[in-house]
């Protein structure tokens, strides 16, 4: 009897890190229950980082590294013989990670049952989530509208709702629509009416301790204020030309002191004709996916934004006031917590050197050298 691989392929903002922190919290639970979940792996792509272990093979195909993908995936389907194998990487919706799908899985389709995982959100959403992302956990040296500026500039820009539904068409060509999972991304929709219950239920992990995981919440979304106070953060980031490994560190510690509960979504401060003009683009997006994917007449149960009518909030922008009020904990943080501390500060050049060292984007010899030579001397 074939064993499945259960592959979770986004979409991105839709609870994958949610999923990722329950998977690698819950490995030798899930073991138990017949799969195998591999644990997240450094990324030669991105300095050492850990990422979720298809991700990584994602990571492959879009620096056209499909060997490396090939044998990634080799390697997760020999470890445990006889396990299904769960993978989880949002990255898999990537147009150039679709591309290679034909290549990288055709050798095990008849080794191996292969289920797809698309979890989607309504994609005004998802647009206003990916967008707060960016501003959020952007590099200051991209110094482009993701970092710092307007959500319709950024959907104008990135149209990943424009390309959902090929990506989808793509998935069912190789491996037929009765092996596609689509879910949508909502509450009422959810088994058990949480996000890990229900991914628990496809992946057939039910007794994988996940009523203790249900409400696992990783990278949550801010309020519009919060964002807007960021926004005026990367500014302050890219004029002091800091790395992307101080940014996120400092941005996390502001994250944690302003993003108050109960501040306003992102949603309900928005041009409400821009939302309209976007739904009207998008919703037939949604409703080819909900009739012929789904057998329904809608994707969604709630239309979203709910109750924008009597929510919604006339949003301005930020006063001189809350402008300098940001300046002044931003300089506070930086100054006391990054500059001061010489331990901290040499670690993190070490890093930054570190990093730069393995990006695969350094090619020149004599770059990679100096870089070598400055390692060797913060190093001792």
């Amino acid at each position: 009897m074939k064993k499945t691989v259960y592959l979770h392929v986004g979409m991105w903002k839709c609870g994958s890190s949610s999923i990722q922190k329950f998977c690698n919290d819950n490995q030798k639970n899930i073991l138990k229950q017949g799969a195998y979940y591999p644990m997240p792996i450094k990324s030669k792509r991105l300095g050492g980082l850990k990422m979720p272990y298809l991700h990584e093979i994602g990571n492959c195909l879009m620096s056209d590294d499909l060997w490396g993908a090939q044998e990634l995936f080799s390697l997760a389907t020999k470890t445990f013989p006889g396990k299904d194998i769960i993978l989880s990487g949002e990255n898999f919706l990537n147009t150039k990670v679709v591309a290679n799908l034909s290549a990288l899985f055709s050798d095990y389709l008849k080794q191996w049952d292969f289920k797809i995982i698309i979890y989607i959100r309504p994609l005004i959403e998802h647009v206003v989530s990916a967008w707060q992302q960016e501003v959020k956990y952007n590099d200051p040296s991209r110094k482009n509208i993701y970092f710092s500026g307007d959500i319709v500039a950024y959907a104008n820009q990135t149209k990943d709702y424009v390309k959902l539904l090929d990506n989808i068409k793509a998935y069912e060509s190789l491996f037929g629509q009765e092996n596609l999972i689509i879910r949508p991304f909502e509450k009422e929709q959810f088994e058990g009416g949480n996000l890990i219950q229900d991914f628990s239920a496809v992946c057939k992990i039910t007794n994988a301790n996940a009523n203790a995981n249900a409400n696992a919440n990783a990278n949550s979304s801010v309020s519009r204020i919060t964002l807007e106070k960021l926004k005026r953060v990367n500014q302050l980031l890219e004029k002091q030309q800091v790395d992307w490994n101080t940014s996120m560190q400092l941005k996390n510690h502001i994250i944690n002191i302003i993003n108050k509960p109960g501040n306003t979504p992102i949603i309900y401060t928005l041009d409400e004709n821009w939302i309209v003009q976007f739904n009207e683009y998008t919703n037939p997006i949604e409703l080819y996916i909900a009739v012929n994917y789904l057998n329904k007449k809608s994707l969604f149960i709630n239309n979203y934004p709910k109750d924008f009518e009597n929510k919604k909030i006339l949003y301005s922008g930020l006063s001189q006031r809350e402008l300098d009020e940001i300046e002044e904990l931003f300089t506070k943080i930086y100054k006391n917590y990054f500059l001061n501390d010489k331990s901290f500060k040499k670690c993190n050049r070490l890093q930054s050197i570190i990093i730069d060292i393995r990006c695969s984007l350094i090619r020149d010899k004599e770059t990679r050298k100096a870089k070598r030579r400055a390692l060797k001397l913060y190093m001792g």
